[in-house]
């Protein structure tokens, strides 16, 4: 059976609250330049409900901190000699991924800890696509805010929109790659995800992720998105524009030639609509906001 005719449920559905949580940073740990506490605490006093630490092969653990925000145990892991470049963010797992692991081997031991294996920076890595398209990852980084800082290559929808072709059920991240070093200018704070989970602990968490009951932002936000038969109604903050994306040059708009004019929500219809449909949001500062597909697998 293909994935188009996997039975359907919408997501964003669920009761919850909507926690931010920053998903791509770097500690003393590999290449950063602040200890784990420290960028614990800095994030917390940020206003960010949940960090993962994605330390280069290395799991650190944020778990036992305690604090004020939740910390989340990750890493980001690197090819095996002789496989392409690529760097795979390993979400949700404690114990260490020998980095000689193959990617199919990398990928099953995180989700043999109920982890969540995303492809991270996919346009900046330069990785070959079809090697990624058979695999069993649970989602993509379209957004790296530090990759685009460094020569343009952050923004990764072509990657995302390929693979989900043939998988309109995987998720969109985006992170900052924030490694805080002196040289660098403020690039944390940029992208981040809204996760819409019940409670905030581990558990409620990385359900939501898993479900992709989550959105990526750089700053605009997705206040509810509620799918009733063929209609979808979103409301948001104040934002220029709002589109329906789907396969190729499939897509619908809510946008106006006022450079004053701004809106708060919308409503479209998919009726007939064939595909994956996603949202995305642009404020008055040209900042991006993407929401998963509207739809996923049945449980």
């Amino acid at each position: 059976m293909s994935q188009e005719q996997v039975a359907k449920v919408a997501r964003y559905a669920g009761d919850g609250h909507w926690f931010r949580g920053a998903t791509h940073t770097h500690s003393t740990a590999s290449d950063g330049a602040l200890p784990p506490a420290e960028m614990h605490r800095l994030y917390g006093e940020a206003g960010y409900d949940f960090l993962f630490l994605t330390d280069h092969d290395v799991t650190s653990d944020l778990e036992s901190l305690g604090g004020p925000i939740l910390g989340l145990n990750a890493a980001e892991l690197s090819q095996a000699p002789g496989e392409p470049h690529y760097h795979l963010l390993a979400y949700g797992i404690s114990r260490q991924v020998p980095r000689s692991l193959a990617l199919p081997e990398k990928i099953e031991a995180i989700h043999g800890e109920g982890g969540l294996a995303v492809f991270a920076h996919p346009y900046w890595s330069g990785t070959p696509l079809d090697y990624f398209a058979g695999q069993d990852i649970d989602g993509v980084e379209i957004y790296n805010h530090a990759a685009n800082w460094l020569n343009g290559k952050g923004l990764s929808l072509p990657h995302w929109e390929t693979l989900l072709q043939d998988r309109p059920f995987l998720t969109a991240f985006a992170g900052d790659d924030d490694h805080h070093q002196p040289h660098e200018p403020a690039l944390w704070r940029r992208a981040w995800v809204m996760a819409k989970a019940r409670t905030l602990d581990k558990p409620s968490i990385m359900e939501s992720l898993r479900r992709g009951d989550f959105y990526a932002t750089q700053g605009p936000r997705f206040e509810s998105i509620d799918l009733d038969g063929d209609a979808v109604r979103i409301r948001t903050s104040e934002v220029r524009e709002i589109r329906l994306v789907g396969r190729g040059s499939a897509g619908k708009r809510l946008i106006t030639p006022d450079p004053e004019a701004t809106f708060t929500g919308a409503e479209f219809s998919l009726k007939g609509w064939n595909g994956f449909a996603r949202l995305e949001i642009m404020d008055a500062q040209g900042r991006l906001a993407w929401s998963n597909g509207l739809h996923r697998p049945e449980a």
